[in-house]
C-alpha cells in the first residue's frame, strides 16, 4: 500500500516539474507579445460571445421556434428524470444484494440469527455492572 502512495506521490511531482518547466519556457514568449494585440484579441472573443448569444435570445424570442425548443427541454427532462428513476432503482437493487449477502454469511451485524442484536438487547437490559472503572472514579472524587 506504501508502495502505491509513494509512486502516485512521484507521478504528482514530475508532473508539477513538467509543468513548472513548460511555464518558465513560455514566459517569455506572453512578455513579447504587445499589450494592444492582447485587448484586440480579447474584444474579438468577447464580440464572437456576445454573437452566440444573441442567436440563442433571437432563437427562443421566434415564436415559430418556442415549441421546438419547449419540446426540445421537455424530451431531456424526461430523459434525466429516466436515468434518476435508473440510479436510484440500481441503488435499492444493490443495497438490497448487500443486505442477503451479509444476512447469507453469518458473520458481522447482519448475521441469519440475529444473534448480534440478541446480544445487545440483553447487554442493555441486564443491570449494570457496579464495579467498572468509571464508579470508582466517581467515588474517589466525593
Amino acid at each position: 500500500m506504501i508502495a502505491i502512495d509513494l509512486i502516485f506521490v512521484l507521478i504528482f511531482l514530475v508532473g508539477v516539474v513538467g509543468l513548472w518547466y513548460r511555464i518558465t519556457q513560455k514566459i517569455p514568449e506572453l512578455v513579447a507579445i504587445p499589450d494592444q494585440v492582447i485587448t484586440e484579441r480579447l474584444h474579438e472573443d468577447s464580440a464572437q460571445v456576445r454573437l452566440f448569444i444573441l442567436h440563442l435570445k433571437v432563437f427562443y424570442k421566434e415564436a415559430r421556434y418556442k415549441d421546438f425548443f419547449y419540446s426540445f427541454a421537455g424530451k431531456l427532462l424526461y430523459k434525466l428524470h429516466i436515468i434518476i428513476l435508473r440510479m436510484d432503482n440500481a441503488v435499492v437493487w444493490f443495497l438490497k444484494r448487500t443486505k442477503a449477502a451479509g444476512a447469507l454469511s453469518g458473520n458481522g451485524n447482519g448475521n441469519g440469527n440475529g444473534e448480534y442484536w440478541k446480544q445487545l438487547q440483553e447487554g442493555l437490559s441486564s443491570p449494570a455492572v457496579k464495579n467498572t472503572r468509571i464508579q470508582e472514579v466517581r467515588t474517589k472524587k466525593v
